[in-house]
């Protein structure tokens, strides 16, 4: 089969790495954060031989830390929210 100009064509991806990682919010993070620090917490207790329960107390230790910090040291501002609804498609609410 003959190979035409049409067949391959050059489409450039609408998400590039660029835009993915400059959507990313300080809380998308921390919603991140918590559940690596338990597989971290698991995956150190099966390469140690210290207890279970320090690395449960550690993980939700440090868990309880990034709470608190992604609420009441940097909480989220109405300021921060309506910015981030302006980067929102131009579209109506419901796609209009």
């Amino acid at each position: 089969m003959k190979r035409t100009e049409t067949d391959h064509v050059d489409v450039e991806s609408p998400v590039r790495p660029s835009t993915v990682l400059g959507s990313v919010s300080r809380y998308d993070l921390v919603l991140g954060v918590i559940p690596l620090l338990w597989l971290t917490a698991a995956a150190a207790w099966v390469a140690t031989a210290l207890p279970l329960h320090l690395f449960i107390a550690a993980a939700g230790v440090v868990s309880s830390i990034v709470v608190v910090d992604a609420l009441y040291v940097h909480p989220p501002t109405r300021e921060h929210h309506e910015g981030h609804q302006n980067r929102r498609s131009t579209r109506g609410e419901f796609g209009d």
